[in-house]
C-alpha cells in the first residue's frame, strides 16, 4: 500500500512538473533571427495589448498580436543598435534597463515626469524614444521635400492662405435658413462686412480664427456657409477668394513634410526588414497560453 502511493506521489509530480516545464516563465515559444523569445517576453506584449485591444477573449488573436509587436520591435531595436542607439535587444535586457533607470530616478532629487516606470510604460517611452530617434537618420534631400509639397500643395498651404470673405451678421431672433444669395436678405437689421483672414497672421490659440479658418477653408469661391449660431447673432460667411503665398507655405511646411517622409522611410525600412527575418514560432507552447495567463 505504501508503495502504491509512493508511486502515485512520484507520477503527481512528474505531471506537476511537466505543467510547469510547459508553462514555465522561461520557456521558449518562438525564434527571431536566432534569438530566442521567451513565453515571458510573449505575455508581456500581450498584456500590454490588452489594455488597448479589443481581442473579445480570444486569446489565440491576441497572441498574433503580440508576436507581430515582438516582430516590429525586434526590427527597430537591432536597427537601434546599428547606430549606436541600444546595446542589447533582448527582453532581458529590457527589464535590466528599467530597473537601472527606476534606481537612478529615485536616487534623484529631482525628477521630471514619472518617478517609477512599470515595464509597460518604461517600453512605449523608450520605443518612441527610439522611434524619433531613428527618424532622424533616414536621408531626405530637398528634392524629395520640394516633390511631395508639389504633390499637393492645397495640404501645406493653409498658414500661407488669405482668404477674402464677406459676413452677414443677423440679429439671434432671425430664423436661421440656408442663403444662397447675400442679397436675397431684404432685413434692414443685417449687417455687411468685407475682410480678409490670413491664417499666417495669428499667434496663439483664438477660438474665432479657428472657427473663421475652418469655415473659409471649405468653401469654394462665391459659396455661402451653413448659418454660425452664436448667442447675440447669427453670422452667414461668402468665400470671394482666396490667394496662397506658395512660397512662404513652402518655407513653413518644408520642416514637418521632411519629418513626414523621414517617418516614412523608416516604416518602409523595417517593413523591410521583418519580412526579411526568420521568425520561428511554436504553436503549442503560444497555444498553452490562455486568458488567465493574460489577466495575471
Amino acid at each position: 500500500m505504501k508503495r502504491l502511493a509512493a508511486v502515485l506521489l512520484v507520477c503527481v509530480v512528474a505531471a506537476v512538473g511537466a505543467v510547469l516545464a510547459l508553462r514555465g516563465s522561461n520557456s521558449q515559444v518562438a525564434t527571431l533571427d536566432g534569438q530566442a523569445i521567451s513565453r515571458d517576453e510573449l505575455l508581456f506584449q500581450m498584456q500590454r495589448l490588452d489594455r488597448t485591444t479589443s481581442w473579445n477573449g480570444d486569446v489565440a488573436r491576441l497572441a498574433d498580436l503580440a508576436l507581430d509587436e515582438i516582430r516590429s520591435g525586434q526590427a527597430t531595436l537591432a536597427l537601434a543598435r546599428e547606430h549606436g542607439l541600444v546595446e542589447e535587444t533582448t527582453y532581458e535586457a529590457f527589464l535590466e534597463e528599467v530597473e537601472d533607470e527606476n534606481t537612478t530616478r529615485g536616487s534623484a532629487q529631482t525628477v521630471y515626469g514619472v518617478k517609477d516606470f512599470s515595464p509597460q510604460e518604461y517600453y512605449s517611452k523608450r520605443m518612441s524614444e527610439l522611434t524619433t530617434q531613428l527618424q532622424r537618420t533616414m536621408l531626405v534631400n530637398d528634392a524629395e521635400v520640394r516633390e511631395r509639397f508639389d504633390a499637393d500643395r492645397a495640404a501645406w498651404s493653409e498658414n500661407a492662405t488669405t482668404y477674402a470673405y464677406t459676413a452677414l451678421v443677423l440679429p439671434a431672433s432671425a430664423r436661421p435658413e440656408k442663403v444662397t444669395d447675400l442679397d436675397d436678405i431684404t432685413t434692414n437689421e443685417k449687417r455687411l462686412t468685407k475682410a480678409e483672414y490670413s491664417n499666417g497672421d495669428t499667434t496663439g490659440v483664438n477660438p474665432h480664427d479657428q472657427e473663421l479658418s475652418s469655415i473659409l477653408s471649405t468653401l469654394s469661391e462665391g459659396e455661402i456657409s451653413e448659418p454660425v449660431i452664436g448667442a447675440q447673432e447669427i453670422t452667414y460667411y461668402q468665400l470671394d477668394g482666396k490667394t496662397v503665398d506658395e512660397e512662404t507655405a513652402f518655407e513653413a511646411y518644408a520642416s514637418r513634410i521632411r519629418q513626414v517622409l523621414s517617418a516614412e522611410k523608416l516604416d518602409a525600412l523595417l517593413e523591410q526588414r521583418m519580412g526579411a527575418s526568420d521568425f520561428t514560432v511554436d504553436a503549442s507552447a503560444v497555444d498553452a497560453i490562455d486568458a488567465e495567463d493574460v489577466q495575471g
